[in-house]
């Protein structure tokens, strides 16, 4: 295609000469062919002998004999004439555009008598100004590496991945060059270039962060000429890499016994007490006792989570947190902490160990005492039941005093004994 010229040429102090101007018999020297030069397109550059070009106008270059006539042809038809200057160099660039397809480039050297030297070797290369066949081209993937929750992100949807492996289809001509641009919110850029495989597939390893938000991908196909194709569609993927907020354990339900919310630090014979609280909607939130890990529960689309251990939590004090873990497979640092403790082992039951007669008998009754460590006694009910009366106090120890209906018998029962009247 027609542009703007730039002249290169080739040093070379060996030029040859021509024979006297006066030896009309003698041939002029025979000029060389130094190279050419691609203008146009976005791959521009030195022509290499054998290279594909999408400049139907190169610059071609090459040494002479100072004042002789250069004149080319291309495939054997004369294409133009050029002066070699006074220091041994001469340039061409056609006026119109060459035919696409294979070139042969030859020159001779004519002097000012008219002596034509022989041909050059030939400069051989062709043009190419057809785009790739863009009906295969297309972004097929983009895959997240990252985070816990990884795999193909579909066109539209969401990652936690700044730093993706975008792929795709193409024409399937190996080494033609994929051209893949992104656009954010500062403006649309080149990201990056892949090289199309014996398959007709590509990759590109993103090695710069992507901006945080909405990107939006398209690709263009270029050949080694420098041909390209139109860009294809778009492929929309956003990026959110900001960590959950930390959910937050509210309430903690026993429902062993009497039923009731524990306290921070309370104890309770419920081992596998209900813990609720709020995170952000959807969002997977993982318990842990410790550093044990319990389970886990999706927050419903309000925030609100309820979570019950589907195992007994062990004996003794407990240290409950919990984090919440994004559909991106982004986690947050653990919430707060809620301690408690659990005791369900019965405790040791009294025992009665002895019996005194320290009070009389006047009354005709019989006194017994019954001690235990934090214990406790089931005293039968019905006829031969047991009423509480006033406390009483025996070397030292208050106990309560229990008398049967039948008046006869007093128990007195240490007071940190737990007494249940059945």
């Amino acid at each position: 295609m027609a542009s703007e010229k730039t002249n290169v040429v080739v040093d070379n102090t060996n030029t040859g000469h021509a024979a006297s101007a006066g030896a009309g018999a003698f041939a002029a020297q025979p000029p060389v062919i130094g190279g050419a030069f691609d203008n146009a397109g976005d791959i521009q550059g030195n022509l290499a002998a054998g290279g594909i070009t999408d400049d139907r106008q190169p610059d071609f270059h090459g040494q002479g004999t100072p004042g002789d006539t250069i004149v080319l042809k291309d495939n054997g038809v004369e294409i133009g004439k050029t002066l070699v200057r006074a220091d041994g160099r001469w340039s061409f660039t056609p006026s119109v555009d060459l035919d696409e397809g294979h070139h042969a480039i030859t020159v001779v050297a004519r002097d000012a008598v008219g002596n034509e030297s022989q041909p050059s070797a030939p400069f051989n290369f062709e043009i190419d100004v057809t785009p790739p066949d863009a009906s295969q081209l297309a972004i097929t993937g983009v895959m997240d590496t990252a985070g816990s929750i990884t795999g193909n992100v579909i066109a539209g949807a969401t990652t936690d991945d700044a730093r993706p492996l975008i792929s795709g289809t193409s024409s399937g001509v190996p080494g033609h060059t994929v051209i893949v641009m992104v656009k954010d919110a500062t403006g649309e850029r080149e990201l990056g270039h892949a090289v199309i495989g014996e398959n007709g597939h590509w990759t590109l390893q993103v090695d710069t962060p992507l901006a945080a938000g909405l990107n939006t991908f398209r690709v263009f196909e270029q050949d080694v000429a420098g041909n390209e194709t139109a860009l294809t569609a778009p492929y929309r993927v956003t990026i959110d890499t900001d960590r959950p907020t930390p959910p937050v354990i509210e309430r903690v339900f026993d429902d062993v016994g009497v039923p009731h919310m524990l306290q921070q630090g309370e104890m309770t014979n419920d081992a596998r007490p209900t813990l609720s609280g709020t995170a952000q909607a959807n969002h997977t939130v993982k318990l842990y006792d410790g550093a044990t890990y319990l389970g886990q529960t999706v927050a419903d689309a309000n925030g609100q989570w309820e979570f019950t251990p589907a195992t007994a939590l062990s004996e003794g004090p407990r240290d409950i947190t919990a984090t919440a873990t994004s559909p991106l497979g982004q986690t947050s640092d653990p919430g707060n902490l809620w301690n408690f403790v659990v005791d369900t082992v019965a405790p040791v039951a009294p025992t009665i160990v002895s019996v005194a007669d320290d009070v009389g008998t006047a009354d005709g009754k019989v006194q017994m005492l019954v001690n235990g460590a934090n214990g406790e006694v089931d005293l039968l009910g019905g006829n031969d039941g047991w009423t509480q009366g006033n406390a009483a106090t025996v070397g030292g120890v208050t106990y309560s005093v229990y008398t049967n209906l039948a008046g006869t018998a007093e128990l007195l029962v240490e007071d940190k004994v737990h007494v249940t009247i059945m």
